[in-house]
């Protein structure tokens, strides 16, 4: 795949998620400290965005990373649950994160 159909791609990931959350370029580009000109040419695939970039506008979207660099469509139930795992595990305090490993480990030890 060369760079201008991976820029297209990553940027069609961009403008999914922010039509996904209701959400203007220029809403985007205030919480991500990125100019609403270049998320236009990001969304468009003129430009190809750095990690840095990446990382800004999956924060200001409110999704993980890998989802905007999901070229081929592959990110399944399984990893979008999990990074909703790890998200409501930070939510918890110490005490409560040991007893849901311990559960984890459990259900493991079942498993096997």
């Amino acid at each position: 795949m060369d760079r201008l159909a991976l820029s297209r791609l990553i940027g069609a990931n961009i403008r999914k998620y922010r039509i996904q959350k209701d959400v203007s370029q220029e809403h985007v580009a205030l919480e991500s400290g990125i100019h609403p000109a270049y998320i236009s040419k990001l969304e468009r695939g003129e430009k190809c965005p750095t990690i840095d970039t990446l990382y800004r506008l999956a924060n200001a979207l409110g999704i993980p990373v890998y989802k905007l660099i999901d070229i081929d469509g592959d990110i399944d139930n399984i990893s979008d649950t999990a990074y909703k795992i790890q998200k409501s595990l930070g939510e918890l305090n110490t005490e409560q994160q040991n007893r849901v490993a311990e559960l984890i480990d459990e259900i493991v030890d079942l498993i096997k």
